[in-house]
């Protein structure tokens, strides 16, 4: 399966060149202090980031696809 390309414009994306980020100029953070983005992230439009919620880390080479929302669990899991 081929992934399709992609073109990205500085007028919808605001390119982060020391992380070679492409973060949508219509996305929302909030939390920001605990939202970790390692390289060559993409972020699209309508994307919820809930870092208040807890901590979210997002690997290398990450695509968030439009309507996505990230958030931490609402319960941590019990040790065994």
């Amino acid at each position: 399966m081929d992934i399709p390309i992609r073109n990205f414009t500085p007028s919808e994306f605001k390119v982060i060149p020391t992380g070679n980020h492409k973060l949508s100029k219509k996305f929302f953070a909030k939390g920001t202090n605990q939202i970790i983005l390692n390289s060559m992230n993409v972020v699209e439009d309508d994307v919820i980031l809930r870092g208040d919620l807890g901590k979210i880390t997002l690997g290398n080479s990450t695509i968030l696809d439009a309507g996505a929302v990230l958030r931490p669990s609402l319960s941590s899991p019990t040790p065994p």
